[in-house]
């Protein structure tokens, strides 16, 4: 399973991308934030599925967390992200 990216340019802090059934919108910075998921460059994080319900809500916190069943797939958003070329660094 492989989260792949479906909107990641140098315009924007704002990338989308898809994992299987679910579509995933993150904010990702080029540096670690304090507020970041695990202190990474992730400070906002949507994950929803083919219902638009929304299954994992992070914003500087975790106001959706995943379920034992959605780990596996943010797990593989996260190592995306976490492991994406930097965009804003000059």
């Amino acid at each position: 399973m492989k989260a792949e990216f479906t909107k990641f340019n140098n315009q924007s802090v704002t990338v989308c991308g898809k994992i299987d059934k679910y579509n995933f919108e993150a904010k990702l910075f080029d540096e670690s934030l304090n507020s970041g998921i695990e202190n990474g460059r992730v400070s906002k994080l949507l994950m929803w599925d083919e219902f638009r319900s929304c299954i994992v809500d992070y914003e500087r916190g975790w106001i959706i967390a995943p379920s034992e069943e959605h780990e596996i797939y943010l797990d593989a958003i996260m190592e995306l992200l976490e492991n994406s070329p930097l965009r804003f660094q000059n």
